[in-house]
């Protein structure tokens, strides 16, 4: 799995898609939608600006292995709508 944001358009939306790792490096994420990112907030004003024009679907594929307790997040993160692990679909 290659680490980066993917876009695709599915059933009349766009979607967004966060792939978690690349080379072993994990980016975790929580139950309530964040994620770890790089600190440069380039995700969070892009998904801010295309959802400010019509619905977006944020979705994440990670490893189970990822999920953290809680991931440190203020206002200006934005959420996944869906999480995709190997061992479930988490819906936050």
């Amino acid at each position: 799995m290659k680490k980066g944001i993917r876009w695709c358009f599915a059933s009349g939306y766009w979607a967004t898609l966060w792939c978690g790792s690349r080379s072993g490096r994990w980016r975790p994420f929580d139950r309530d939608g964040y994620r770890l990112g790089y600190g440069g907030g380039f995700y969070d004003r892009t998904l801010d600006r295309l959802r400010a024009r019509k619905e977006v679907t944020a979705v994440g594929v990670a490893f189970a292995a990822q999920e953290l307790d809680s991931v440190p997040h203020d206002s200006s993160d934005a959420r996944l709508d869906l999480i995709v692990t190997e061992n479930e679909v988490i819906r936050p």
